[in-house]
């Protein structure tokens, strides 16, 4: 009597793997091949069965065999539609009783970035004096593959004007706009994908056109030429009289030509009115009393603007008027001055100018640097006196008297001599001899203790006629 052998349910080679495949996988692709065998009858026919965890994911996929196909168009353009298919393939023997061996399925289905993004072309408009960081308007771009938002966008060659944000695509403006001087402005706006492939790196672009169109804004008031006027005029009783043509302008806008004209001031029992840019002087008074004496008036018309672009800028003219009434301009018996005043209108003229401003440091650094400097200065130069006169020595009076002598030889200078002399030299008694009693000959200076001597050196006369003069109180000569 033989036991009964445990019966084993039917084993696969090898174990199932993750399965992974892009959404662009065409119908009919085989995913995996599941090979089974039954321990208990090696070579037995087995029957295998697809067993989906969730309804949804039955069309996705088909068992034709044993090859697990792909069996509808896989997408994972739509939300929620990428997901991981998980299933199980049911094998079973036809033993008895029937052993089932269950083998999951795990398929991850991978987006691939099939689809270029792309914008609508737009027109904005905006003012010409709209500020900067101004909102113009917003880029749209759209992308077919999933998440359809994950869009950047750029302008094509940057743009100092006008920026672009790179993820919400709303264009700002960067800096004043001028209608006068551009009125139309053309920017290409690049817009590219992100994060809808499996390799990040693989991106798509798209480009559209935006066009924005400026606004005139009237942002310059009219300007006349002359802005003042001064003018005489002779009335005629009874009719109108042109005084003058206003002629205004905007220098910045020269096809701008529509303007209103008003006075707004100075116009007096109504002497004046204007017709356009024409200002008539009205004199209907025809009944007494007539004007006898000139009279002035000082009249200020608007000018503005009436063109359809707003705000009206104005600007405001003056223009004076001396009236000279007939009855005036006609009579000789008399003679009427009158001066005139006139206000003109102040122009404020502003001149800047740029100078250099030092910091307070860099002066207090300058006057110490200079107060040293001038101080080494004098101290070098104390220094050198000093030396200099302790090398040089003053002479003493007799050697300065001596050089002289020696040096000059002349009457002059022998007298200057015995000058210094006799400074040196007291005063001789009137007792000793003059020089009258001396005879010539040389006398021996013991004979004579109490006279004063005067010693020179070596002495030339330039002639033997020529005298030696001695001072008073000197009587003997002693040479060597």
């Amino acid at each position: 009597q033989l036991a009964a052998r445990p019966r084993l349910p039917p084993r696969r080679r090898p174990s199932a793997p993750r399965t992974q495949i892009p959404e662009t996988a065409p119908v009919g692709t085989v995913l995996s091949t599941f090979t089974c065998a039954d321990p208990d009858s090696p070579g037995s026919a087995l029957d295998y069965q697809l067993w989906f965890h969730s309804l949804p994911d039955q069309a996705s996929l088909s068992l034709n065999d044993r090859a697990l196909e792909v069996n509808a168009t896989l997408d994972c353009d739509t939300s929620g539609a990428c997901f991981e298919y998980t299933a199980s393939i049911l094998v079973i023997d036809d033993g008895q009783p029937l052993m089932t061996t269950e083998v999951p399925v795990l398929v991850l289905v991978t987006p691939v970035n099939e689809f270029s993004p792309a914008c609508v072309p737009r027109t904005f408009r905006v003012r010409e004096d709209a500020g900067p960081r101004s909102l113009l308007g917003s880029v749209v771009g759209t992308d077919m593959d999933y998440p359809h938002d994950s869009i950047e966008y750029y302008i094509s060659g940057g743009s100092a004007t006008f920026t672009v944000d790179r993820l919400s695509g709303e264009v700002y403006l960067l800096e004043p706009l001028d209608y006068e001087q551009q009125r139309l402005y053309r920017l290409t706006v690049l817009v590219t994908d992100h994060s809808q492939d499996q390799d990040p790196t693989c991106h798509r672009s798209g480009s559209c056109t935006i066009t924005i169109e400026v606004e005139d804004v009237n942002d310059h008031a009219p300007e006349c030429e002359p802005p003042f006027q001064e003018l005489t005029i002779h009335t005629s009783l009874g009719r109108s009289m042109e005084v003058t043509k206003m002629s205004c302008r905007v220098p910045q806008e020269p096809q701008r030509l529509a303007f209103s004209y008003s006075i707004i001031g100075g116009n007096s029992q109504s002497q004046f009115s204007l017709q356009g840019a024409i200002l008539v002087h009205n004199d209907f008074n025809l009944g007494p009393p007539w004007p006898e004496q000139p009279h002035t008036y000082e009249l200020f018309i608007r000018v503005a603007d009436a063109g359809p672009s707003l705000p009206h800028l104005s600007t405001t003219a003056t223009v004076v008027v001396h009236l000279v009434p007939w009855r005036a301009s006609t009579g000789a018996t008399r003679t009427h001055r009158t001066t005139v005043t006139s206000v003109m209108t102040p122009l404020l003229v502003t001149d800047m100018e740029a100078f250099w401003q030092p910091e307070p440091w860099f002066v207090v650094v300058l006057t110490v640097t200079s107060a040293l400097l001038l101080w080494t200065l004098g101290w070098l130069l104390s220094r050198l006196f000093r030396g200099l006169a302790q090398v040089l020595p003053a002479p003493s009076k007799p050697a300065q008297a001596l050089l002289l002598n020696s040096s000059q030889g002349t009457e002059g200078s022998i007298e200057g001599f015995m000058e210094a002399q006799k400074m040196e030299t007291p005063q001789a008694p009137n007792s000793i001899r003059s020089l009258q009693h001396f005879d010539g000959r040389a006398q021996d200076s013991r004979e004579f203790p109490s006279s004063p001597l005067l010693h020179l050196g070596p002495l030339c006369l330039p002639t033997p006629s020529q005298h030696l003069f001695l001072p008073s109180g000197i009587h003997h000569l002693l040479f060597p």
